[in-house]
């Protein structure tokens, strides 16, 4: 049986990152990685809309992703022809994922030892179990397997239900309205809770996309209809190959390990609850792991998982208020939403962090029609919240 200092599960990006940082830390443990797929970059679900703090925080890996520059975003539903627009104080970037991790891959492919195309089926103690009965052993295992949670779920046998929707998207040869702006649409037409989103690619192709407890192509094909209708975009010459997967929208714990074991990325929960988003997050928590196991001479010695979670606690705190309004937020009625859209809509906002929307609430609050709103709309957030709060 091969022993390692590290077994990283998953090279997705929270695992790829990870890798990253230890190597720029110099960490002098040998790791073994494995990949479920036959190469890293397989399958492509993600809308690739990211922060500037983002692009820059892994700089200059992100250059030579970038498709798009955005520097406004609406908000709206279809009940309505106003919008909410809110300018970007930095600018957004669309990204192509699967160049990103293949260029992250590039940067550390000498790194570790790599296995591909064998899934890890069971974790017991120290011993990670690999499809074909081989086996590995371990000081310390990083599962980042994403968002099915296959090994989370047998870990934490008993773990609180995960809040999620599955989302479905496609590129699709059209001209936006705006190519610096993207747009999120809500509605209740085929789910509660249901939303939508263009993003401008260039001036000739978009990436529309849908969220909810129930999508499907046929939904997704129906959206850019009434997108259509709705002049978001230009009538769709061509329409791309499908792609999607699931849309995590809880916060993480204060912990995520057990034992040995420490969950990484969408399988530790670092994602942004109200939009699922996670490259950035996955980035932060992935740094502060690595600073962690690379400043321990002996990883048997669990002060590294203090340390961690030291240095993670005020992003976990973020990340939770974040989840609190994300509960409501996917839980108020499109007619609540579109009330809301028509009362504020002549007001002129400004998000100064794309990634922890909570502190820009308290800009918002400036703004005398935004109180208003949400004074009159307060018994159906209050119910929203405790909905969801009880489930």
């Amino acid at each position: 049986m091969r022993e390692y200092n590290i077994v990283v599960i998953g090279l997705g990006p929270a695992g790829l990152s990870l890798l990253y940082f230890l190597k720029k830390l110099k960490f002098n443990g040998n790791i073994l990685s494995v990949e479920a797929k036959r190469e890293v970059g397989l399958n492509k679900h993600c809308a690739g809309l990211v922060s500037s703090s983002f692009v820059k925080f892994m700089w200059p890996i992100t250059k030579r992703t970038i498709i798009n520059k955005l520097t406004l975003f609406t908000i709206t539903t279809f009940s309505t022809k106003k919008e909410v627009n809110v300018k970007l104080f930095e600018e957004a970037y669309v990204i192509d994922r699967v160049m990103y991790e293949k260029l992250l891959y590039e940067e550390i492919s000498t790194f570790s030892d790599y296995i591909f195309k064998k899934q890890a089926i069971d974790i017991a103690g120290n011993i990670v179990n690999l499809k074909g009965e081989s086996k590995v052993k371990a000081e310390v295992i990083i599962v980042a397997e994403g968002s099915v949670h296959r090994l989370r779920r047998k870990i934490f046998r008993n773990i609180r239900k995960v809040r999620k929707v599955f989302g479905i998207q496609e590129d699709i040869v059209a001209k936006p309205q705006n190519t610096s702006s993207f747009t999120v649409v809500f509605t209740d037409t085929y789910a509660k809770g249901f939303f939508g989103w263009v993003i401008p690619l260039s001036d000739k192709s978009v990436r529309v996309g849908i969220g909810g407890v129930k999508v499907s192509v046929e939904a997704l094909r129906y959206f850019v209809k009434l997108l259509v209708k709705r002049n978001f975009i230009s009538e769709p010459i061509k329409y791309g190959k499908p792609f999607g997967g699931i849309i995590l929208t809880t916060p993480p714990s204060k912990t995520d390990h057990r034992g040995n074991v420490i969950f990484l990325g969408d399988s530790g929960l670092h994602v942004k609850p109200i939009t699922g988003g996670g490259l950035y997050i996955h980035s932060l928590f992935s740094k502060s792991l690595a600073k962690s196991l690379a400043t321990i001479n002996n990883l048997s010695d669990a002060s590294f998982l203090r340390k961690y979670y030291n240095e993670t606690s005020s992003l976990r705190r973020k990340l939770k208020i974040q989840g609190l309004l994300a509960k409501i937020l996917h839980e108020l009625s499109e007619r609540t939403k579109t009330e809301i859209v028509n009362e504020i809509s002549n007001e002129e906002f400004y998000l100064r962090n794309y990634d922890f929307h909570e502190e820009d609430i308290l800009s918002f609050i400036t703004k005398s029609s935004f109180i208003k709103s949400i004074i009159k709309h307060c018994p159906s957030i209050m119910t929203a919240f405790l909905r969801k709060t009880v489930q």
